[in-house]
């Protein structure tokens, strides 16, 4: 299988109001039915940052050994500026970047414009290597992700020999989904929002947690120093308790870039990561080694630049006297 390395960068600073912008890049779908020029970029605003996308390189190697270098995300650029000069952006303005491996379609050696796989891959490893009771789903779209879900819990059920229940997520909403109107439930949360905790704190909360706000809220019922904020962030210490205790998080970078915004858009701070870190050893039991990896793995992810001299100074001292 080939594997495309699709990447996006982060602006720390809002470029669009409201609404995306879909502007013109480089390259061409081969796979368009009607010509629609060159494939789009998108310029995504997100949490007072902006999300700019998305570019696809052929993944040679193994699944978890990718990176994004300087030098290609100069490339990206260079591309944004070509095709939209007003922005003007240089590699200073680049606070972070998300990339993740999708499948491709079949391309020519050396092709220019590339196809995209369009549709997920369901493996029974029955059939194609006779290994029994194994079933691998590689995903493409997370929009067609519940139906991609449906199929493969209906071959579970028929590889068991069981009747195929009939499926639910047409009428099931997501993790967090059951809010009617967002607007009036915010402002409810809000109303009822423990004293000590602030509006932008429970907004935060409600954009990642959704209607099962409450399950993080209640460790602040019990502590209201669970409330308090991480470093600067808008992220409360009860959001890594959650994350260790209910949603499996056993690094530091599953709590910075997969549990909560901490990380998910520019560098949180030393003091934010620290206190993190220290949150997390004493739910998990890590060693003062093990905590300066986890810090020294999560600072590795950020781009080079993110980090100045006086930031990791910083750093390194609150490492040495930790």
């Amino acid at each position: 299988i080939t594997f495309s390395r699709d990447t996006c960068f982060i602006v720390n600073r809002p470029l669009a109001a409201k609404h995306a912008l879909a502007i013109q890049g480089l390259t061409r779908d081969p796979d368009a039915v009607l010509s629609r020029g060159s494939r789009h970029l998108f310029i995504v605003p997100w949490h007072n940052h902006t999300l700019i996308g998305v570019w696809h390189v052929v993944h040679k190697g193994a699944p978890e050994m990718f990176t994004v270098t300087s030098k290609e995300l100069q490339g990206f650029l260079d591309e944004i500026n070509a095709v939209y000069p007003a922005f003007a952006l240089t590699l200073n303005d680049i606070s972070m970047w998300n990339a993740g491996l999708v499948l491709f379609g079949d391309n020519k050696p050396g092709a220019t414009d590339l196809s995209y796989a369009k549709r997920s891959i369901i493996v029974d490893h029955t059939k194609d290597h006779h290994i029994e009771g194994l079933i691998t789903v590689i995903g493409v779209r997370f929009t067609t992700a519940r139906g991609v879900a449906v199929k493969a819990v209906d071959l579970v059920f028929k590889k068991l020999g069981k009747q195929i229940p009939r499926s639910r997520t047409d009428e099931t909403p997501i993790y967090g989904g059951r809010i009617e109107q967002l607007d009036k439930f915010l402002s409810q949360a809000i109303d009822d929002r423990p004293p000590a905790m602030s509006i932008e704190a429970i907004q935060a909360l409600i954009y990642n947690h959704g209607s099962e706000y409450r399950e993080v809220i209640k460790y602040i019922d019990k502590d209201p120093m669970w409330g308090e904020m991480v470093g600067t962030s808008q992220v409360i210490k009860a959001e890594v308790l959650h994350a260790v205790r209910e949603e499996m998080a056993q690094k530091l970078g599953d709590l910075v870039f997969r549990r909560t915004d901490l990380g998910t858009g520019s560098y949180p701070g030393e003091t934010a990561l620290m206190e993190s870190a220290e949150l997390m050893a004493s739910e998990l039991g890590w060693d003062k080694d093990r905590m300066e990896k986890e810090l020294e793995e999560v600072k590795k992810v950020f781009p080079s630049h993110v980090l100045s001299e006086e930031g990791l100074g910083k750093l390194n001292e609150a490492h040495r006297t930790t």
